[in-house]
């Protein structure tokens, strides 16, 4: 299923600016190119205004997303670093106890939880 796009222009960029749709008579003054208007003059026109105040809108969108997306990756590693912690912790009072026992554990096994440092494209252990 296609679908169609408008025939007619999404946006006016002739007004205020050409001569045709404000009003004015077409022997007044030439329609000037949008190419050769100023910011300050193209910011006059409610469409540009509309289109770039929804553009600051958008990424202001993009960066809170992607600081948010840092502070959780952030997160997942501070916990991921307090699980190895208290993961080694508990295996280290195991070995404790079952020495208080009189059952003599081999070495305790190494700490097993890898730390991951996160970046946004790929995992990499250290």
């Amino acid at each position: 299923m296609s679908m169609s796009l408008p025939q007619h222009s999404l946006f006016n960029f002739d007004t205020p600016f050409a001569t045709g749709s404000s009003g004015m008579s077409n022997s007044q003054a030439p329609a000037t190119p949008v190419e050769t208007l100023s910011i300050s003059d193209l910011m006059k026109n409610p469409h540009v205004q509309s289109m770039y105040n929804s553009y600051q809108e958008m990424a202001n969108q993009v960066l809170q997303g992607a600081q948010l997306q840092q502070n959780l990756w952030q997160e997942k590693q501070n916990l991921w670093q307090e699980n190895c912690r208290l993961s080694a912790e508990v295996r280290a009072l195991q070995v404790n106890q079952s020495q208080s026992r009189g059952r003599y554990a081999a070495t305790p096994t190494p700490n097993r939880c890898i730390t991951y440092f996160i970046t946004l494209d790929k995992l990499k252990p250290c």
